[in-house]
């Protein structure tokens, strides 16, 4: 199971170890495809997220090409631009 550790969404900063990576390892920039991608939706308000916005963020995001610094980055990166921590990720390095 993925967990993960996180600021409100404002921040957007996520720490998790939901990460499989496929593919080489690289040290430096490199480029990523997203194949699987799931997201933390809770709200601390208690509200809910309509299935439609997070099916739709979610699939934005399946076999999206990334640039990153590290490996380690994929999840916060994709965390800054949307506002969610990743629960869990896997993609090829290419």
């Amino acid at each position: 199971m993925a967990s993960s550790i996180c600021l409100p969404p404002a921040h957007a900063r996520c720490y998790n170890n939901g990460v499989r990576r496929q593919g080489r390892h690289c040290s430096g920039e490199m480029k990523i495809q997203i194949t699987e991608i799931e997201f933390d939706f809770s709200l601390d308000s208690g509200e809910e997220v309509s299935k439609e916005y997070k099916e739709n963020l979610g699939n934005s995001y399946l076999n999206k090409i990334m640039e990153v610094e590290e490996e380690g980055d994929v999840a916060d990166a994709i965390s800054d631009e949307t506002g969610w921590c990743v629960n869990h990720i896997d993609y090829n390095v290419i």
